[in-house]
């Protein structure tokens, strides 16, 4: 294997070393130590790899199933360096639980290892080409993700996270029929293998794709992966888990699952721009854009629970990058990434400082 490719081999399986640690018996603070120094090397191969294809080659390879560019790359750096932070805040976090009997040693076990496999699962999501193979690794991250928010047994976490897998299954079955729309676009092609759902591929023959299953296949895939960014009105599901899963998942939800939504948008964008131009890519993203925006500052006005206002926060500026990206333009698409860091940035920190004061 090439140097990139142990890179991304790295950063995907880097963060099962808390699941690891878990699995072999270690007490609740090992195992968040253990995740941390994984997160680490996940967070070092990713500056690594987007070193190497910013600007240059893009990583491809196994048929089309890995794939990473620049976007893939920043991306990459962001969940990485959320991951590392959420590991580091279960230190306290969890140990706390643990200590204090809320977390029996089994549910401690669980936690790291749904952890370990949502980051994994998040990250390989991202290094991927094949568009189909991104919708199962995106529907394998909601599972591992919804025991998360269910962890501690209450009523009130099982209903949001049953409420989670049912919204977010549905959504990313849409997603799916966008995907399978935009495999029929390509039918003219006639390609071999698996190409016709490789993203590379289809951006280079996206002149040749069928106009009017393409759009309907944009718009599905807003809609399913918006389910996911928790774009208006498909936003149901995420303050309810935001607020009952433990912290540092909250900032994991709300950092970087987001922005893998995200990411899978960018990508079908890409394709709609090169073959629809910008005035139906452009409707679709600014009405969703405008209606997370109003939605989610209206209901962060009368929020007390403030890991609630926090999710309704990171509704408003979901809809804030599906705006830039909407607007299009250098400008726009460079906008949206500053957003999708600052936002990842700032919610993460924002989650572990409720956790802190959760526990106090």
């Amino acid at each position: 294997m090439t140097t990139m490719t142990v890179l991304a081999v790295l950063i995907v399986l880097a963060p099962l070393a808390g699941p690891a640690a878990a699995l072999a018996g270690a007490r609740a603070r090992p195992s968040a130590l253990a995740l941390s120094v994984g997160a680490a090397i996940s967070l070092g191969c990713s500056i690594a790899l987007l070193t190497r294809v910013n600007g240059g080659k893009p990583l491809q390879g196994w048929d089309g199933f890995l794939y990473a560019d620049s976007l893939s790359g920043f991306f990459l750096l962001t969940v990485s360096g959320v991951t590392l932070l959420a590991g580091l805040g279960s230190i306290s976090y969890i140990g706390a639980q643990r200590d204090s009997g809320e977390l029996t040693s089994f549910q401690v076990k669980l936690y790291f290892t749904f952890f370990g496999l949502f980051a994994s699962l998040m990250l390989a999501s991202l290094e991927t080409g094949n568009l189909g193979l991104l919708f199962v690794l995106v529907e394998a991250s909601t599972l591992a993700s919804a025991a998360l928010v269910g962890l501690e047994g209450r009523a009130a976490s099982l209903e949001a996270a049953w409420k989670y897998v049912i919204i977010s299954s549905l959504g990313v079955t849409i997603a799916l029929a966008g995907t399978l729309f935009l495999f029929y676009s390509a039918s003219a092609l006639h390609p071999g293998s698996n190409l016709a759902l490789t993203w590379p591929y289809l951006l280079a023959h996206a002149p040749a794709l069928i106009p009017q299953s393409l759009r309907l296949a944009f718009l599905l895939a807003v809609v399913g992966y918006g389910t996911k960014v928790g774009l208006a009105p498909m936003h149901t599901w995420l303050p309810d888990a935001h607020a009952e899963a433990p912290s540092p998942a909250s900032a994991m939800l709300s950092a970087a699952l987001l922005n893998t939504g995200m990411y899978a948008i960018i990508r079908f964008l890409a394709i709609a721009h090169a073959r629809l131009g910008d005035t139906y890519p452009r409707a679709v993203l600014l009405s969703f854009g405008f209606a997370s925006i109003v939605i989610g500052a209206l209901f962060m006005v009368r929020k007390g629970n403030f890991k609630r206002l926090f999710a309704y926060s990171s509704v408003e500026h979901m809809g804030i990058i599906a705006v830039a990206l909407g607007f299009g333009g250098t400008l726009g698409l460079y906008g949206a990434l500053l957003q999708v860091l600052n936002h990842a940035l700032a919610k993460a920190v924002l989650f572990l400082t409720s956790g802190e004061v959760s526990l106090r």
